[in-house]
């Protein structure tokens, strides 16, 4: 994501209404990701996942800065923010 010219790290936060849950047979789910990236990061290594309609997302804030120790927290070298979004039906 770019905010202003400048390349920022973004983690979505959705609220699901309807989505539909794939971590079974997801590369990086709970059966697939310690098998087939055991050498990852351990805070990265088993995430949950959901299939969505890109279209259907509405964007409910906007970017929030993610603060660790006082500081804005970097995700390799770039500023890391929040933002929410809400699935629609």
């Amino acid at each position: 994501m770019a905010r202003g010219g400048e390349k920022v790290a973004v983690i979505q936060k959705i609220i699901l209404r309807n989505g539909v849950y794939i971590d079974d047979i997801s590369d990086w789910g709970k059966n697939l990701g310690n098998v087939r990236h055991a050498d990852a990061n351990p805070k990265v290594k088993v995430q949950e996942e959901v299939l969505l309609n890109s279209e259907k997302i509405r964007q409910t804030s906007e970017p929030i800065p993610i603060m660790e120790n006082g500081e804005h927290k970097t995700i390799n070298g770039f500023k890391a923010y929040y933002v929410n979004f809400v699935e629609v039906l």
